[in-house]
């Protein structure tokens, strides 16, 4: 357990390591960003050496097994979710009092909190492992003026959440992580990821279509 702790941990501080790739580009494709980084998480999947300095034990091993074996190639539907850091914000002002400063750091941050809520639905393991298999980078859009989140659906194989915030001066911190959720892999349409996220993290009024690529 207490290692389990210390990885969720470790892999946290890893993110806030964020590196800014090239110049600024007029138009974006955060699909092949997003696969990008999906990448390199099944890299880490199949690195032994990465695996037993992370992890020890037999829990969880069925689950990095899953990954490491994965085919993410090319996903068999992309989801393109938008406004969860907006609902997920005003559900946290209606339960709390918080200041209006603190109102704006969260607001750029509460959408990349959703693959950790899936994936805490799993227990601690589901957890750890995911956090393991993460991948992030930062680069430059002007562009981009709202977090929005790519869920690739990649059939047998899990799932990937792909989360995009803008920052100042045009930066953006995506952030790749794996989905060990089976309610979530077996949904089939953007109607049924709509209402599971409405059901479930109670994100009413969320956005979710299918990306056209």
């Amino acid at each position: 357990m207490k290692k389990l702790l210390s990885l969720v941990l470790a892999v946290s501080m890893l993110l806030a390591l964020t590196s800014c790739g090239g110049g600024a580009e007029k138009k974006e494709n955060l699909y092949n960003r997003g696969l990008d980084l999906i990448q390199d998480c099944h890299t880490l999947s199949k690195s032994e050496s990465y695996i037993s300095s992370m992890f020890s034990g037999a829990v969880g091993k069925d689950q990095i097994n899953l990954i490491s074996s994965g085919n993410f190639t090319l996903p068999e539907n992309v989801y393109v979710i938008e406004g969860a850091s907006d609902i997920l914000l005003k559900n946290l002002i209606a339960e709390t009092n918080i200041e209006d400063e603190v109102k704006e750091i969260l607001k750029s941050r509460l959408g990349a909190v959703i693959p950790s809520q899936l994936n805490a639905f799993g227990g601690v393991s589901s957890l750890a492992v995911s956090n393991m298999f993460t991948a992030d980078k930062a680069f430059l859009n002007s562009e981009i003026s709202a977090p929005v989140i790519y869920l690739y659906d990649f059939g047998t194989s899990p799932d990937f959440m792909v989360s995009f915030t803008p920052n100042s001066e045009g930066i953006v911190t995506s952030v790749a992580t794996v989905i060990l959720n089976d309610e979530v892999n077996s949904l089939e349409n953007e109607e049924e990821l709509k209402n599971f996220l409405v059901d479930r993290l109670y994100l009413d009024g969320i956005s979710v279509n299918l990306l056209e690529k």
